[in-house]
């Protein structure tokens, strides 16, 4: 899954590279996908705690998208990023609607 360039995560991270905190992202190359998403923020993640004096906002933004990418974070932490599981997401919400006609054509 793609995540597009408009999206709150791409903005974090771009937010990331200006504060420089990642060395290898390209803001050029858009959309990246969850899993890049995922490794660049444990990338910044990593260069946040060696940071001499570490930016308030980089830690908020960090602990962001670890929430909002904690699957994917998940599988690059346990090395299964090439042998990912089936997700089944619940539904919140199932409308449905239907039409019972019985009798004579009314127009």
């Amino acid at each position: 899954m793609q995540i597009r360039s408009t999206a709150l995560s791409t903005k974090q991270l771009d937010t990331l590279n200006g504060l420089g905190y990642l060395d290898d992202y390209l803001d050029e190359i858009k959309p990246i996908s969850r899993i890049e998403a995922a490794r660049l923020t444990l990338e910044a993640q990593e260069n946040f705690s060696q940071a001499e004096r570490p930016d308030m906002l980089a830690r908020a933004l960090i602990g962001d998208l670890r929430d909002q990418l904690r699957d994917e974070i998940g599988w690059l932490t346990s090395n299964s990023e090439d042998n990912l599981p089936t997700q089944l997401h619940p539904l919140d919400r199932a409308e449905a609607q239907y039409i019972y006609s019985r009798g004579p054509q009314r127009f």
